[in-house]
């Protein structure tokens, strides 16, 4: 373990500890200056699969609502899941399908696997009205046989936020954070749309100015130039410019909400000037992306839709690369109990090959902030890495492919605190 990888995990634990402490002496803790405490809102608002980009928003919203100053606040979450898949035929090490399994045995259709995809705790250092210190520690497929020897705790998110939303519009942000571009909110609460898988940006070091106010949202942020979030290689990165000694990388996002007649809706769009490095044009250079997207809620039904696209041929394919999404839940209680089904399509596709994706999931709340979930996800088609851990991974087209199939079943839980 490193020296940096030791010393997040004393102050992790140290903040564990403390936010303990602060719960068995709560009138103590009450009466002084400062609190420690967890509030699962945090990690319901940031930390799970469903949640997108502008989580630094929902940070600054639970501010205005509940979240007191001088005081540092946790949220974790912790996900389980057992997973069986099955190929339309014979891995043979040659080809290879969109399988959430990746124990998958050469020369078998069959795979299974129990998997900790993700431990995450994030911080929340309310310094007073204006300063938050924000920081997201997390381990992801701890245990699984591909990752031997990485499930050490990471630094996923740290940065200063700074904004007060009951006194201005104006907030802003810097260090190393997730990229606001486009909106990757999901219905699923496993398998991620491959659209999200294709075009999210990673954290990386940023700076940014956010503007909110009417159910209006704009989000400007600079990002170095170079390969950003890529700790192997160029091949890695989400976001990517030729030139890596400037800040050249930025990235724009609007989105606009509001009530109508009992109806929650809103739309968004975004342009990122650097996609991912797989993306460049046939001359070596960046290849900016775009996005549109938009939703509803109306009582307990909820509908999204994302389109993301390359804005110039990508170099592997000669043709712009572009993905999509549509989603829809549908909540509902049992027997008292929180419940939702959810469906969703999703595809990433060039002019040469598409990748596609169906899901259907059922989720059920068996107590507060634990939720037990079943779902089916079917692929079709291959590109290169698409997992639903895929988000570093190098994007390329497989053309030849399209008729691989996949399916997987799943059991999921999902605890947060």
């Amino acid at each position: 373990m490193s020296i940096k990888q030791v010393l997040v995990s004393a102050v992790a634990v140290a903040i564990v500890g403390a936010a303990f402490a602060a719960q068995d002496n709560s009138q103590a803790t009450m009466s002084s200056s400062s609190m420690v405490g967890f509030d699962s809102a945090i990690a319901n608002a940031t930390l799970v699969p469903q949640v997108g980009t502008e989580t630094e928003l929902a940070i600054l919203k639970l501010r205005q609502q509940e979240l007191a100053n001088n005081a540092v606040y946790l949220g974790g979450v912790v996900r389980a899941a057992a997973l069986y898949s099955r190929l339309n035929e014979d891995d043979n090490g040659t080809s290879y399908v969109p399988t959430h399994v990746t124990n998958g045995r050469v020369g078998y259709k069959t795979a299974s696997q129990l998997n900790v995809p993700e431990v995450g705790l994030t911080s929340i250092a309310d310094v007073n009205a204006w300063a938050t210190g924000v920081i997201d520690l997390a381990s992801y497929n701890v245990g699984r046989q591909d990752n031997a020897g990485n499930d050490n705790i990471g630094v996923d998110q740290a940065y200063v936020l700074l904004g007060n939303l009951n006194s201005s519009s104006v907030y802003g942000f810097a260090g190393k954070k997730a990229v606001d571009f486009g909106n990757f909110s999901t219905v699923d609460f496993y398998t991620m749309p491959l659209d999200r898988l294709g075009f999210q940006v990673a954290p990386t070091d940023s700076v940014g100015v956010g503007f909110n106010n009417s159910g209006l949202n704009a989000v400007f942020t600079l990002l170095n130039g170079g390969a950003n979030n890529a700790d192997e290689s160029n091949a890695y990165a989400t976001a990517y410019t030729q030139n890596n000694n400037n800040i050249n990388n930025f990235a724009l996002n609007l989105d606009y909400g509001m009530m109508t007649n009992n109806v929650a809706w809103g739309v968004g769009g975004g342009y990122l000037n650097g996609s991912r490095y797989s993306y460049v044009k046939s001359n070596g250079n960046r290849n900016g992306a775009w996005d549109l997207n938009g939703h509803f809620n109306v009582n307990s039904l909820q509908v999204m839709a994302e389109y993301d696209r390359t804005s110039s041929q990508a170099g592997f394919s000669n043709s712009d690369v572009q993905g999509y999404d549509l989603g829809a839940a549908y909540g509902f209680p049992i027997m008292g109990h929180n419940s939702s089904v959810n469906a969703d399509f999703s595809e990433l596709k060039t002019n040469s090959v598409t990748a596609s994706q169906f899901v259907l999931g059922w989720n059920n709340e068996l107590v507060s902030n634990v939720w037990m979930g079943l779902e089916w996800a079917y692929n079709k088609g291959a590109i290169n890495g698409v997992t639903e851990f895929a988000t570093t991974q190098n994007i390329t087209a497989v053309p030849g492919l399209d008729d691989n199939k996949n399916n997987t079943l799943l059991l999921n839980l999902t605890a947060t605190f």
